[in-house]
């Protein structure tokens, strides 16, 4: 897996967005990548679940999303974000990705993978 994009956002547990390029050439744009209780892990692209009206769904007042890319089963799943992670690590020098203790430390670069 190689990362072609990654697009810090921050908000939450959320650091960003990657592109990733599976081994077969397949690309998955848009990969939320995410941090929380001393955890990364990515997950494959996902849309917001809509209403008959297109109104999107709140679950315990967020957004709903639907799985637009699964697994066979949860050990591919982890699989999966592992080397996704990997990837997004090796592959970007956004301070987001670097960490956010290194943030402070003043290894902030600014730089993203466009």
């Amino acid at each position: 897996m190689k990362l072609i994009k990654f697009k810090p956002f921050v908000r939450g547990t959320l650091l960003g967005f990657a592109d990733l390029e599976m081994s077969n050439g397949m690309i998955l744009r848009e990969c939320p990548f995410l941090e929380a209780n001393g955890r990364r892990w990515c997950s494959p692209p996902a849309k917001p679940m809509l209403d008959a009206n297109r109104h999107a769904i709140l679950k315990v007042g967020k957004v709903a999303y639907m799985q637009i890319i699964d697994f066979a089963d949860k050990s591919k799943r982890s699989r999966w974000s592992a080397e996704a992670v990997a990837a997004i690590e090796a592959g970007s020098k956004t301070p987001e990705v670097i960490g956010r203790n290194e943030q402070d430390k003043g290894h902030r670069t600014g730089a993203t993978d466009e």
